[in-house]
C-alpha cells in the first residue's frame, strides 16, 4: 500500500504561517497579542487582557464564582478582572501602589 502524502494538503497553507511563540518587548511569551478582549481601566484608558496567571482556587470559591458568573451572564474571567479591578481600586490599595511606586520609581517589578 501506498503512503499518502499530506504535504500539499489543503491544511498545508495554514501550517507553520504563525509564529510559535508571540513574545512583548520585554521577552515575555505569555502574552496573549491577539485578544479582542478590552476593558475601560479606572484611568480612562483602554488596556487588553493580556497576562495569564494560574491560580490555585478552592472548590467552593469556584462553584460560588460559576453560580455567580452565570446569574450575571459574565465569563468567570471578566468577573474575576472586575472583582480585581475593585480591590486595586480602594484607598488602601492605592495607597499601598503609590508606596511601591515611590520605592522603585514607577518602575513595575
Amino acid at each position: 500500500m501506498a503512503r499518502k502524502s499530506f504535504k500539499n494538503g489543503p491544511a498545508a497553507m495554514f501550517i507553520g504561517t504563525e509564529p510559535a511563540q508571540q513574545t512583548d518587548d520585554t521577552g515575555n511569551t505569555d502574552v496573549t497579542q491577539n485578544t479582542d478582549n478590552t476593558h475601560t481601566a479606572r484611568r480612562g484608558y483602554r488596556e487588553r487582557k493580556s497576562y495569564r496567571y494560574n491560580l490555585l482556587l478552592k472548590p467552593s470559591i469556584v462553584a460560588g464564582i460559576r453560580k455567580i458568573a452565570y446569574i450575571r451572564q459574565a465569563s468567570i474571567n471578566d468577573l474575576i478582572n472586575h472583582v480585581l479591578e475593585d480591590f486595586a481600586g480602594q484607598p488602601e490599595s492605592l495607597a499601598d501602589i503609590e508606596r511601591y511606586d515611590g520605592f522603585f520609581d514607577g518602575k513595575e517589578q
